[in-house]
């Protein structure tokens, strides 16, 4: 009690509050409870650079995602351990998506992925070491906390950038916007002349170091178009 030498433990004011023998009961029921609702006065949107470099197989199109780089503008990092976890998380979630997830049906329209032992689910080996950053600079403006969403970073930025960094080597025409690698695969055996722009694209993305995803995130935090 403020003033006083006066403590009470909050186990004991929680159990004279759910074992109510000395309770004001015409008063005050019992419990030890509150519940509040927080309608905050707009949206919040986070802003992200991901950056990848692939290796494919001109024969096979065997693609292996050599080295993978993101950056993203979350607001406040209120735990670190569980942010870097969710964004790992969805990083992987979206390269699965890109290079091995896919719902396949046969002719009569029966799916022939109905298991995970059909349905290619991503794995530890088939992705690299992330290299991931988080900027603070820019809390949200609009809750007290300063923090913008995590959960989807990863799995909305990463099938976009290995994508894109496949079809740059496949040389595939900018009209034709990819969704899948077997798309894409497809793309280099009707033009094997594709596999000469591996070496040059591959040199490209080394060059992508993490500074340079960041700065495309700032541009991107501030209402720049970031491709």
């Amino acid at each position: 009690m403020t003033g006083t030498d006066r403590r009470v433990s909050f186990a004991a004011v929680a159990q004279a509050a759910y074992v109510p023998h000395n309770f004001p009961l015409e008063t005050l029921e019992p419990g030890l409870q509150e519940t509040a609702v927080y309608d905050p006065p707009s949206f919040a949107f986070s802003n992200g650079a991901h950056l990848c470099e692939v290796e494919i197989d001109p024969d096979t199109g065997r693609t292996e995602i050599v080295a993978f780089w993101a950056v993203d503008d979350i607001g406040t990092v209120i735990n670190p351990m569980i942010v870097e976890a969710q964004i790992h998380g969805g990083l992987a979630q979206g390269i699965g998506q890109a290079l091995l997830e896919r719902c396949a049906y046969d002719g009569g329209g029966q799916p022939v992925c109905g298991s995970f032992m059909d349905y290619a689910i991503v794995r530890a080996d088939d992705v690299p070491s992330f290299g991931t950053e988080c900027d603070e600079s820019q809390p949200c403006t609009h809750n007290p906390l300063g923090a913008k969403g995590c959960g989807e970073s990863g799995a909305i930025g990463a099938p976009a950038a290995v994508i894109r960094c496949g079809a740059r080597c496949a040389r595939s025409p900018r009209r034709h916007r990819s969704r899948h690698a077997a798309d894409i695969r497809a793309g280099m055996a009707a033009n094997p002349a594709g596999a000469a722009d591996i070496a040059h694209s591959r040199r490209g993305c080394s060059t992508c170091l993490i500074a340079a995803a960041h700065l495309a995130m700032l541009a991107g935090s501030r209402g720049h178009a970031v491709t």
